[in-house]
């Protein structure tokens, strides 16, 4: 195997961000907000109590953002992780378990491959298009001491539509 193999997986559906943090705060600290104005007389502070609550939504996403993988880069020797904000190497004798899942609805088939790296200390997840040659291109470019485990999940209902 030659040491310049490398691959590329790029992620396409994005789990955590800003917006999703801010809106799970945002109700959240609703419902806090409507205990509070009912038995407690809050005045107005309720008001700023939302208003922080959502501002550390932003936050709480802005950093689950951080860890989010948008690109896994693999080589012989390495695995590198890059995020929004920053990257990370991953040595290939360090990753423990490399597992690749592929899922989708009866009426568009498989739609999504989805690829989790797991190591001590850490586990990343990445989704991306269905790919059905990723483990095989895996495989290759990482080589015969690391497994890559595949799964292929049953295809869902699709969601009903309005």
């Amino acid at each position: 195997m030659a040491g310049d193999e490398s691959f590329t997986w790029n992620a396409k559906y994005l789990r955590w961000g800003f917006l999703q943090g801010a809106f799970t705060w945002l109700s959240l600290s609703l419902i806090m907000g409507l205990v509070l104005a009912v038995f407690l007389p809050v005045g107005v502070w309720w008001a700023y109590y939302i208003g922080g609550m959502v501002v550390v939504g932003g936050v709480l996403g802005a950093v689950l953002g951080r860890r989010e993988v948008l690109t896994a880069e693999f080589t012989p020797q390495q695995v590198r992780l890059v995020s929004r904000v920053s990257s990370r190497t991953v040595a290939v004798t360090d990753l423990t378990s490399v597992e690749v899942a592929h899922s989708g609805d009866t009426e568009k088939g498989y739609t999504m491959t989805s690829l989790q790296l797991t190591w001590p200390g850490g586990t990343r997840e990445i989704d991306g298009d269905h790919t059905p040659a990723l483990p095989s291109s895996l495989a290759e470019v990482l080589g015969p001491s690391v497994q890559v485990r595949e799964t292929w999940k049953k295809l869902e209902e699709p969601p009903a539509s309005a």
